[in-house]
């Protein structure tokens, strides 16, 4: 902030002269915030003015803005809008241009006291639409929107554990009837997206259908099919897959062996082994003390 202040002469009254002023604040920055006081002195006396209050309001700014969402029906809904600003901006709500939701009507939608997000529990398809957040304060407003799809469609087939032999063809089958352009179907082998070349490894029925001819060892592993719309994974299914080689041998994912290691008992254990050692040792040296000294005492006299 800089201050800029001026006092001028306009003229005497009874012989005395009247002087105004005016405090100039450019750049004003919301620490300016406070109470400003005019202060008159000659060499007899001082007068203070009334105080004035200077409030600085600050534009509501998003901290987070809401996302276009897709979801299957029966899923929840997480849309989120956060805003800062001067005084805190007041959060509010509406769909499709209008303040109508019908998740409300049936007390499944709510805002939590601790954030400004909206929430949707156990979607249909009628709470799809526009959603608008709207940041409102007394200096101004903001607003941002996203768009909330529903599916209905979800895997029609389930993913099965399957075995084949060295070069027979592997046929995965993932259907779920693809209902809308921004949905599609993604693969992938051991958590790694899955290698399409077209000719041996191929997709069919819009990725659908993972046809794999003339397998080989190294096609054994965990195979996933996963629903996309947009950025959004709708829905997931996993199967493993086992190769049987021509001499009979199995090529399938290990398991790992989960071990339960509890560090207190292991120390307790080696603590109870060393205190027995300790002990077995020193009742060795106890006996053979006591040996020794029985050697001596039944030793005969020399005559």
């Amino acid at each position: 902030m800089s201050v800029n202040s001026s006092s001028i002469v306009n003229g005497t009254i009874n012989g005395q002269e009247m002087v105004s002023a005016e405090l100039l604040l450019l750049d004003v920055s919301t620490s300016d915030g406070a109470e400003y006081q005019c202060v008159v002195r000659n060499r007899f006396a001082a007068e203070h003015s009334i105080r004035s209050a200077l409030k600085v309001f600050q534009v509501p700014v998003f901290s987070n803005e809401p996302d276009d969402m897709s979801l299957l029906v029966g899923q929840n809904a997480k849309i989120m809008c956060a805003a800062t600003g001067i005084p805190p901006p007041v959060i509010k709500w509406s769909k499709d241009g209008g303040a109508a939701f019908p998740a409300a009507l049936q007390h499944r939608l709510f805002v939590r006291p601790n954030d400004d997000h909206l929430y949707v529990v156990n979607v249909t398809i009628e709470d799809q639409g526009v959603y608008t957040c709207h940041a409102v304060n007394e200096a101004g407003s903001i607003q941002a929107s996203a768009t909330l799809r529903i599916f209905e469609n979800s895997f029609n087939v389930t993913l099965k554990d399957t075995v084949v032999t060295v070069n027979e063809t592997l046929l995965l089958d993932c259907y779920a009837g693809l209902s809308h352009p921004s949905q599609r179907m993604e693969w992938t082998l051991n958590g790694e997206p899955l290698f399409v070349d077209g000719d041996r490894v191929s997709l069919k029925a819009q990725g659908q259908i993972l046809a794999i001819r003339k397998v080989e060892l190294s096609d054994f592993g965990e195979y996933a099919c996963e629903l996309w719309a947009g950025n959004d994974q709708l829905a997931r299914q996993r199967a493993t897959v086992t190769i049987v080689g021509l001499d009979g041998v199995k090529m399938e994912p290990k398991t790992r062996r989960k071990f339960d290691f509890q560090p207190s008992a292991v120390l307790l254990t080696l603590i109870a082994s060393i205190a027995m050692l300790f002990t077995a040792i020193a009742c060795c040296i106890g006996f053979g003390r006591i040996w020794s000294s029985r050697k001596v005492r039944d030793r005969p006299e020399p005559v």
